[in-house]
Formats: structure tokens, sequence, C-alpha cells
């Protein structure tokens, strides 16, 4: 596997085993439709491919059927999963160890439309990963942005606390603490703005 392929399977965080994606509604209605007694997504960093239909398929421009390969196997159709940006990343496949028919076109489009069905969870899982970096990072900014101001605060405090002063340095030193707590809010309004309001592509 080339590495900008791999780069991109590690993007979407990929759980340790498949189930914990949330996938089987799409496994369990492709086993259905196909009437196979097994179905199962496999991606390109953990396939086994002990009988070579893996990379078959994820190297075919088709859908790739495969007839009575050996006892267990006497039928197998599986297509590849192709992100938006064109990185073949793994394979929806459907086997039984009974014959079959040919696949109809009608099923063909159908496993079109479930290999679709699987990146489209795939995009949506890497989309939450994006929002919460992006908030990851507001909130390391913020943190960032505040320290001076609270540190400012502080330091007056300090002051003010450690011996008298004539009113007019109490009254400048107030004057700076009220200016920190200014600063403090008007950064936490922005970072609220930003989080209800978020930049689109076009935007940016």
């Amino acid at each position: 596997m080339d590495p900008l392929t791999y780069n991109k399977l590690l993007s979407y965080e990929l759980p340790e085993t498949v189930e914990e994606l949330n996938l089987d509604h799409i496994i369990l209605l492709a086993a259905e439709i196909f009437d196979t007694g097994v179905a199962a997504v496999n991606f390109s960093d953990r396939s086994e491919d002990e009988h070579g239909l893996y990379a078959t398929t994820i190297t075919g421009d088709q859908i790739t059927v495969v007839h009575d390969l050996n006892e267990d196997i006497r039928f197998y159709a599986g297509i590849r999963l192709i992100t938006p940006d064109n990185f073949v990343i793994g394979t929806l496949t459907v086997t039984d160890n009974i014959p079959h028919q040919q696949l109809t076109e009608k099923q063909s489009r159908v496993l079109q439309l479930l290999a679709k069905m699987v990146i489209e969870k795939l995009e949506n899982r890497l989309d939450h990963i994006n929002e919460k970096n992006k908030a990851d990072e507001n909130l390391r900014r913020l943190i960032h942005d505040l320290k001076n101001p609270m540190t400012s605060m502080s330091l007056y405090a300090q002051l003010l606390s450690a011996k008298e002063m004539p009113a007019e340095k109490v009254f400048t030193m107030a004057a700076r603490i009220e200016k920190s707590i200014s600063d403090i809010q008007k950064k936490l309004n922005i970072s609220v703005a930003d989080n209800d309001n978020p930049k689109s592509p076009a935007d940016s």
C-alpha cells in the first residue's frame, strides 16, 4: 500500500474492528440482498488475502465476481471502496459456500450503492474528527491568549495588597485590572462566535 493511501486510512482513525464503525446495517443489507452467508468490509491496512481475492478486487476497475474458487468459496463478489479524493482504501464483499447465478445489472448497482454508503459513513466520521480537532485547537489558542491578561491581573492584585498606595495609583491599577477583564471577555466572545459560526470552505 502506498504512503498516501495509508495516510488517508489513518485520517479516519479507524477502530480495531470493523464492528466498531457501526457498519452492521450495510453489511447485513449486503448479505440479505445477495442472499449470501457472509458479507464484509475490508480495509487495505488489515486485510487477509489467503486466496488472492482482495488483491484482485482492489486492483480491478469493475466488480470482481468469482465462481467455484474452492469448496468454501463457491461465490464471491467484491467492489472497491473509493474515497471522494480517489483513494482506494478497501473492499465491500459478499461470499457464499453455495453456487450463485451471475450478478444481474440491478445487483451490481446495489453493490455500488452500498459501497458508496460505506464511504459516506467514513467521510462523516472524518468530518466529526476534523470538527473535534478544530475545537481542541480553538481551546488551546484561547488558553494561550488568556494567559497574558490573567497574569497582569494577578500582578496588579499583588501590588495592591503588598503596600499602601496613593489613590491615583490605586485608580490606575484598578483601571488596568478592568482592562484585563475586558480583554478576557472579548477573547471569550470571539471564541464563542467562532464556534457558533464556523467558516465555510469558501470563506477559507
